[in-house]
């Protein structure tokens, strides 16, 4: 599977920005210079190194998409949380006629 995939990277040339465009770039270059350092059949030192520079690139995004996903729940929750205390605080407030026991 190829970086360009894992990233989510969609390169069309017109659709997208300038800075798009050089992130695709830059993604299809380390993921040609991957292949190359593959290609040597390297020992085991060398495969370490290469993964760790592939998974830094995949912890780098997952981080970043879970930012933006908390950002997300976190306002969602806090909009929930506010409706029940209004909702309660309406409904406590409104007690129609005068209670009588």
């Amino acid at each position: 599977m190829s970086l360009l995939t894992l990233v989510g990277v969609y390169f069309d040339g017109r659709s997208v920005s300038s800075l798009q465009r050089l992130e695709a770039h830059l993604a299809s270059q380390q993921e040609a210079l991957w292949k190359q350092k593959v290609k040597n059949n390297p020992d085991v030192d060398d495969r370490r190194k290469l993964y760790r520079e592939e998974v830094t690139t995949a912890i780098e995004q997952y981080q970043a998409d879970s930012r933006k996903y908390r950002r997300i729940h976190n306002g969602l929750q806090t909009l929930i949380m506010i409706g029940s205390a209004s909702t309660t605080t309406i409904a406590a407030l409104d007690t129609g006629k005068e209670l009588t026991w």
